[in-house]
């Protein structure tokens, strides 16, 4: 019955090792499982003076950090522990080669211990410390040349030591708290070690006189270790940490809360750094927040002149809306007043004979009215404008006179007046009155001529009839502009113009005779 108890509970422990190496992806290989199942337990070298990394407690057994690590290793593997004691670590390796022991269970890996065992991955880190008297010079790695410093003999920090700092005069001793002690006696100047083990005597010993340097760039990083031709039993160590929950790591370092934490600012260098820090820090915060009130003074500056400058712009767009709109409603009222007067001007055309006429003479045209084509007798569209149409409809005794007036007027600005016979298209003649004007450009040249042309009544067409005289009939090709002197004798039936700027005869700047004689080369 106590057999099968054993069987049934070793049978369940290797069903529950299973099921968690399943959930983890890690696997034992057969080879392994026959390793296990043929070592029950494993043997595991201590060194007693390694606390509180690992060392033997009370009924010999094992307590520390490292401790807790092997239980979790030995419970992923379906194993027990033996915990076999040593007091050197060179009879602890010799165990190992000699079979009596199946791994060391905190060590660190060398150089000259690789071709002799093989070391699993670290799984504790630890940083280390240099601890001086509190009433000498806190010591940096670099000013420890030629000085006395402890270290554990055959330890990790001897190497490093003897690595790193070749002149500083090593005193090895047998353990952390020897180190500690020969310091504070005076028997060293300091002694360099892990802090975990330094700070756990100083505080189980209730030393207070020394001081703790951490910035030293040593890292303690615990492997397990076993023979080198154990490859199998190296392999089964490395694949049960592997199976070591976060959660179950955290509860490790939560026991052991000076494990792998970083070593107290206690010294001058550090606190001299840090200032340096935080000045750095300081200035530069200090130029961010002045250059960002700087850009953000210079970008309120420039919004608020893009503000005033769209309110300025706006404002102006505003006027000028308004003023466009009074513009719009101007023209409105003038082009309401111009059709009301063209209106006018067609209904007083249509009930009075007159009429109004323009002569264009860059381009040698008339163009006249309704009013003017009605008291001429034509129909409305069927006037040419050409000159001889002109001088068609002007009674043969007046061509001269009218063609002579027109020549004179282009040297006159203001308003001139004549009256002559007019040729109705149905063979009667009319007597009208013709009040015209000389229109210059800029360069004061003469560009047309323009005037109204209306009927006289029948009471002062009678008076105004000329007496009859022998004359040759004028044909309208020879009526030329006459470019010589003005004649003296006035012609009959011309009303006196009226006085101008100028005296009579006399062409204003820019006028020739020339030039206004050949005006009427087409009449």
């Amino acid at each position: 019955m106590v057999h099968f108890r054993r069987m049934l509970g070793g049978f369940i422990l290797v069903m529950s090792v299973m099921a968690e190496v399943m959930a983890s992806g890690v696997e034992y290989s057969k080879e392994e499982m026959a390793w296990l199942k043929a070592h029950p337990q494993l043997r595991v070298g201590i060194i007693n003076t390694n606390s509180p990394i690992l060392y033997l407690g009370e009924a010999n057994q094992p307590r520390g950090v490292a401790a807790d690590y092997l239980r979790f290793v030995a419970e992923k593997a379906g194993a027990g522990l033996k915990v076999v004691r040593f007091n050197e670590v060179s009879a602890m390796e010799r165990a190992l080669k000699d079979g009596e022991i199946d791994m060391v269970g905190a060590t660190t890996w060398s150089v000259d211990r690789a071709s002799s065992m093989r070391f699993t991955q670290p799984y504790l880190s630890i940083p280390g410390a240099i601890y001086t008297r509190k009433n000498g010079p806190l010591l940096t790695p670099t000013e420890m040349d030629g000085r006395a410093v402890a270290v554990v003999r055959g330890g990790f920090w001897s190497r490093w030591v003897n690595e790193r700092y070749p002149n500083i005069r090593r005193v090895e001793v047998s353990g952390a708290l020897a180190g500690l002690q020969s310091v504070n006696n005076g028997l060293v100047d300091a002694y360099l070690g892990d802090i975990a083990s330094s700070r756990y005597h100083l505080k189980r010993q209730g030393i207070d006189r020394l001081q703790e340097y951490g910035a030293i760039g040593g890292l303690l990083n615990l492997v397990m270790a076993v023979d080198s031709n154990q490859a199998l039993v190296a392999s089964i160590l490395e694949k049960s940490i592997a199976l070591i929950t976060p959660e179950e790591h955290a509860s490790i370092r939560r026991r052991w809360s000076n494990i792998g934490e970083a070593p107290s600012l206690t010294d001058n260098e550090t606190v001299r750094g840090a200032l340096i820090i935080v000045l750095l820090l300081g200035w530069f915060v200090g130029w961010y927040l002045a250059f960002r009130w700087l850009v953000k003074r210079k970008v309120s500056r420039r919004t608020k002149s893009m503000k005033n400058s769209l309110l300025r712009r706006r404002k102006i767009e505003k006027e000028m809306k308004h003023e466009r709109e009074q513009l719009k409603t101007l023209i409105r009222r003038a082009k309401r007043k111009i059709r009301s007067i063209q209106g006018r001007l067609n209904l007083l055309s249509e009930a009075l004979p007159f009429g109004f006429w323009e002569w264009d003479l860059k381009r040698n045209r008339y163009r006249w009215d309704k009013g003017m084509c009605r008291l001429a007798g034509e129909l409305p569209g069927t006037f040419g404008g050409t000159p001889h149409e002109v001088l068609s409809k002007i009674h043969p005794d007046d061509r001269d006179r009218v063609v002579d007036r027109l020549t004179r007027a282009m040297s006159k600005n203001a308003v001139s007046s004549l009256e002559y016979r007019l040729l109705r298209s149905d063979g009667s003649v009319i007597w009208v009155v013709n009040h015209y004007r000389t229109i210059r450009n800029s360069r004061g040249c003469v560009v047309k001529q323009a005037g109204v042309t209306y009927q006289l009544s029948e009471h002062l067409q009678t008076k105004l009839e000329p007496q009859p005289e022998p004359s040759e009939q004028v044909k309208p090709d020879d009526l030329q502009p006459k470019i010589g002197p003005r004649p003296t004798q006035k012609p009959q039936l011309v009303k006196d113009e009226p006085v101008t700027s100028q005296e009579e005869g006399q062409a204003p700047e820019g006028t020739t005779n020339a030039g206004v004689g050949s005006a009427y080369q087409g009449l």
